[in-house]
């Protein structure tokens, strides 16, 4: 998240989705060949519709991204985890989360609490404090 932060900062919204959709669908595509099949006409239209709507909210994800710094953007990143784990079973009737889902979310979001919330530089002070 902080990458396309940063990236977000030099580069227009359509670079960013290309690289990132194109990158993503070329290696999918790698891993995945084997095992692709065309789908039925209503599973079709159910891929295409959540397709499209997963390319809309990246498009204005990506588009607000230009207007937070990169410690805002990761602040973003985890309400969404929050809501994805929180949300999931009601809107998507997703399980509930076990104690072993939750406990990897927590792990998630206080890896990206620690990105966030660490300055630059702080473990070079820390370095020169211990005199390496």
């Amino acid at each position: 998240i902080i990458c396309l932060s940063l990236a977000r900062q030099q580069n227009d919204t359509k670079t960013i989705l290309l690289f990132m959709f194109g990158g993503g669908t070329l290696l999918m595509a790698v891993i995945a060949w084997k095992s692709l099949h065309w789908p039925t006409q209503q599973q079709f239209w159910y891929l295409l519709f959540c397709g499209g709507m997963g390319v809309i909210g990246q498009y204005f994800l990506t588009i607000g991204y230009h207007y937070v710094t990169a410690v805002q953007g990761g602040v973003l990143s985890l309400v969404r985890i929050l809501f994805a784990a929180l949300l999931g079973p009601f809107l998507t009737l997703d399980p509930p989360l076990t104690l072993s889902g939750w406990l990897g979310a927590l792990l998630i979001l206080g890896a990206n609490l620690y990105f966030v919330l660490r300055r630059p530089g702080d473990h070079i002070a820390r370095l020169k404090a211990q005199g390496r």
